[in-house]
C-alpha cells in the first residue's frame, strides 16, 4: 500500500518521468540503492507520522488522531466514510471532514519539517520532497 501524494498530480507526474528516466538502460540506479532509498523513505515517513501522533496526543486529541490517521498513511481501502467517523467521534460530518484536511495540511508541515532536517538549505526541501515522492510512487 502507498501512502497518499503529498504533492499535486502534476508533480506526481513529474516524479514518475524520473523514475522512468533513472530506470532506463545506463540511467538506472542499483537495487542496493533502491533498498537504501525506500529505507530513507519509509523511515521519513513513520518519524513524521510519530511527530504528529505525539503532537495530537499532547493537545488531548489522540482520539482523533487515531481514528483519522488512515487518511494520511494510506493503509486502509476503502477509507472509512465521513458518516461512520462522525457517528464513531460525535463530530459531525462537515467537522469530521474539517479535521481530515487539517490533519492532511498538518501532515504535510510535518513532512517539511522532517525533510528540512535532513537538507541544508530551505530551498532543497522541495527537491528533497520530489525525490521522496519519486521514491515512494515506484515499486
Amino acid at each position: 500500500d502507498q501512502p497518499p501524494s503529498l504533492l499535486p498530480d502534476a508533480d506526481v507526474a513529474a516524479a514518475e518521468t524520473l523514475f522512468q528516466n533513472s530506470a532506463a538502460p545506463g540511467g538506472g540506479s542499483t537495487s542496493e540503492d533502491r533498498v537504501f532509498e525506500r529505507q530513507w523513505a519509509v523511515t521519513l515517513l513513520r518519524t513524521a507520522l510519530d511527530r504528529l501522533a505525539a503532537e495530537y496526543a499532547s493537545e488531548g486529541r489522540g482520539t482523533l488522531f487515531d481514528a483519522l490517521q488512515v487518511f494520511v498513511r494510506g493503509t486502509v481501502r476503502p477509507l472509512p466514510g465521513d458518516d461512520e467517523l462522525s457517528a464513531r467521534l460525535g463530530l459531525s460530518t462537515e467537522s469530521v471532514r474539517r479535521q481530515i484536511e487539517t490533519l492532511r495540511a498538518r501532515y504535510r508541515a510535518t513532512l517539511r519539517a522532517e525533510l528540512r532536517r535532513t537538507v541544508g538549505a530551505d530551498r532543497e526541501v522541495d527537491d528533497e520532497l520530489r525525490e521522496f515522492l519519486r521514491v515512494m510512487t515506484t515499486r
